[in-house]
């Protein structure tokens, strides 16, 4: 702790729920940290495994932790926004931390953030991540920092990765801006609140190393799983919810023409999805039109991808489209 008053540097906070097979791993690499003042908040999510089982045995491990941990119950599972709602609320940190209770940390991730923040009074620090399928190691650059606030915004709403997990973030920021986690979405929120911290961030920055561990080997995430086409359906509306809004977001600080390609990629990129497996001609064609006219630059988007979002562009694409939808439900 702040020796001066007692404050954590970061408050950790960590939704649980369902991962008994990995927890273990997440929560020593919490507990091995190489900083010292870290406040750390578990959040029960009512799983109905182990999981708090699992954590309570670890965490007796780390004696010198213990009167720095809280371990907070949900009456029922309400997913992971509640959840570090909760945490978040809870929190006595000068920086928030949310980590994921399937992955893990480098040991000297933390410090290295916090440092960094220190030193130039940051914001926001982010870093490089390493994607984990148990055999392989893959690291994947982030956003690259710029210090224009404009040029920063178009960096990391045109990068593929916008996530909380490689993130330290001053809880202030949080406060000043009421800003908190969308409790009705379940996919693309980490963009949805990244995006609104950053825009009303003063400072940010990177450490330029992979000190995060996402764990692809997880059936039961919400991203890996084996999707039926209601959650599949659930997907879809969740993107288009987290862009709406920040498209809005940006119209309410004024610079949304200042970064209409950009928004309009990620639009499209969410508008794809309403392209198969269910076609939803209506919502489709009344959503961000103007983002059309991007097609030919988005970045993040297959060439099948493409070829629907040209097809759709056409009064006689959505035709064309169900027919193509039929043919690869047939293959598949």
């Amino acid at each position: 702790m702040d020796k001066a008053n007692n404050t954590p540097a970061i408050s950790v906070i960590v939704p649980v729920f369902g991962v008994e097979q990995y927890i273990e791993r997440c929560v020593r690499s919490l507990m091995e940290q190489t900083i010292d003042n870290i406040e750390y908040i578990f959040v029960d999510d009512a799983t109905p495994d182990r999981s708090v089982e699992i954590l309570k045995n670890t965490i007796a491990d780390y004696p010198g932790r213990l009167p720095y941990v809280k371990i907070l119950h949900q009456p029922e599972n309400r997913g992971v926004a509640c959840a570090r709602n909760r945490g978040l609320a809870e929190s006595n940190g000068n920086y928030i931390y949310y980590c994921d209770s399937d992955d893990y940390l480098s040991r000297q991730m933390l410090e290295s953030l916090y440092a960094e923040a220190v030193k130039r009074n940051l914001d926001i620090v982010w870093c490089n991540f390493y994607f984990d399928d148990g055999n392989t190691l893959i690291e994947e650059n982030t956003a690259e920092c710029y210090n224009d606030k404009i040029q920063m915004l178009k960096s990391y709403i045109s990068h593929g990765w916008n996530v909380i997990w490689n993130t330290i973030c001053k809880k202030e920021l949080y406060i000043a801006n009421n800003i908190q986690s969308r409790t009705d979405i379940s996919f693309c929120e980490d963009y949805e609140i990244m995006v609104r911290l950053l825009t009303c961030a003063s400072t940010w920055g990177k450490v330029d190393k992979a000190l995060y561990y996402y764990n692809c080997t997880n059936n039961n995430s919400i991203v890996r799983r084996s999707l039926s086409k209601s959650r599949i359906r659930k997907t879809v509306d969740d993107e288009v919810v987290a862009c709406q809004s920040i498209y809005d977001f940006m119209a309410v600080k004024g610079i949304r023409n200042e970064l209409s390609e950009e928004l309009s990629w990620r639009n499209l990129k969410a508008k794809r999805g309403l392209l198969y497996p269910l076609i939803d001609k209506q919502r489709y064609v009344s959503l961000w039109p103007e983002a059309n006219k991007y097609i030919g630059t988005v970045p993040f988007c297959s060439k099948i991808d493409l070829i629907y979002l040209r097809l759709a562009c056409h009064s006689w694409g959505f035709p064309v489209i169900k027919i193509c939808n039929h043919i690869r439900s047939l293959l598949n």
